[in-house]
């Protein structure tokens, strides 16, 4: 398929998966309200999402090399929609974390079946295109979520809002059912209940060049979150709530730009050359963002949104030449998710922890910045890819 046309069509349904996410933020304090739930609790409304991520990232993997990626991106939007349609009726704390958890399994579902379906679907020589349009997803559901909830909450209550998401999802699943279909030239490589050749889960664990790669995307993933989540807190004194608020804003727009841009670069001179770009423009912006200059900080913010967030294109573009069989590429994509998720946990929790280490936040930000760029430069280094 044109890899315009493949990366679109899943961007469309990866979309509200984002917003699934997302959703809860501009509505937290009704649903906090209307529901009675504990400031405990309040966390798992967000962080079920990454939890389930990181554990479900390898199973889901063996689903597509057993099944193939269109039919857990099925399954991935049927789980989403019951979510959301079991948190619309929501009367209760209880009821609704549990369908925040549904919602997080069929997230976790999506995050990696539809990074192996842009990557089945497209030829190899053009799947940069294709990717660095995908890889907007979670930027461009937040943008949406931040935007138009609050419009729709001025006119209905929050029960509406779930099943209106649901609804638009659903169209958008069949969207990518009806017109996603697989290029002939693959259909021989795609997984079957009879295969001459058993294919192994330990040989994708035994791949030094992906476990490599995966390493170096979460030396990414760190950063990326680490900046979101301490950026608003750190610089609130400075900038005040509102500004501080909309300057972590900015990376998210950034990745709108720098995925398809980058992901087009790829085809040209590859992908591990703009990974370690990617990478080092992370680095860089997160020190000058954690600065106390103004200036210094949008500069800062806008380096990591535009040359740092071209990284998720790259690494996940390089899955299948990391794999090298295209069989292997749902698990190879699952790996690489789990390596994101872990990166975003370390880089959530432990960020501050370096910032007491260097006595303020710009010393911190430069120990921190520094040592896991480098560890994730030198492992993309000594991987072996294009």
């Amino acid at each position: 398929m044109n890899p315009l046309a493949v990366g679109l069509i899943v961007l469309s349904l990866g979309t509200f998966f984002a917003l699934a996410q997302f959703k809860v933020v501009p509505n937290m304090g009704e649903i906090v309200g209307f529901l009675g739930i504990r400031p405990g609790q309040i966390p798992f409304m967000m962080s079920l999402f990454t939890v389930f991520g990181i554990f479900l990232s390898i199973p889901t993997g063996g689903l597509i090399q057993r099944f193939g990626p269109k039919m857990i991106v099925m399954t991935a939007s049927a789980v989403l929609i019951i979510g959301s349609v079991i948190g619309g009726f929501a009367q209760n704390s209880a009821v609704m974390l549990a369908s925040r958890a549904v919602e997080g399994v069929g997230n976790a579902f999506m995050a990696v079946a539809g990074t192996a379906m842009v990557a089945t679907y497209t030829r190899p020589e053009k799947i940069g295109r294709a990717m660095g349009i995908w890889v907007c997803w979670v930027a461009l559901g937040q943008i949406i979520g931040f935007n138009l909830t609050p419009v729709l909450f001025g006119v209905m209550d929050w029960h509406n809002i779930w099943f209106i998401y649901a609804s638009v999802t659903l169209l958008a699943a069949l969207l990518v059912l009806i017109t996603m279909k697989l290029p002939v030239s693959v259909t021989a490589a795609q997984p079957s209940k009879v295969s001459a050749e058993k294919l192994s889960l330990s040989s994708v664990f035994k791949n030094r060049n992906l476990m490599l790669a995966g390493i170096g995307f979460s030396g990414f993933n760190a950063l990326i979150l680490g900046l979101l989540t301490w950026i608003v807190s750190y610089q609130e004194g400075l900038l005040g709530l509102t500004q501080a608020s909309f300057m972590a804003s900015i990376p998210m727009i950034g990745c709108l730009v720098a995925g398809p841009f980058y992901g087009n670069l790829s085809i040209k001179i590859g992908c591990k050359k703009l990974f370690m770009l990617g990478i080092t423009g992370a680095s860089v912006g997160f020190i000058l963002a954690f600065t106390t200059a103004i200036p210094v900080i949008y500069i800062g913010v806008i380096i990591f949104g535009l040359i740092g967030l071209s990284t998720p294109a790259m690494a996940f573009s390089s899955v299948p030449g990391l794999v090298g069989d295209p069989r292997y590429i749902g698990m190879g994509s699952g790996i690489m998710n789990t390596f994101q998720g872990l990166g975003m946990f370390l880089g959530s929790q432990f960020f501050p922890n370096f910032v007491a280490l260097g006595g303020n936040q710009f010393v911190g930000a430069l120990i921190f910045a520094v040592l896991v760029g480098l560890i994730a430069l030198i492992c993309l280094g000594l991987a072996k890819f294009r």
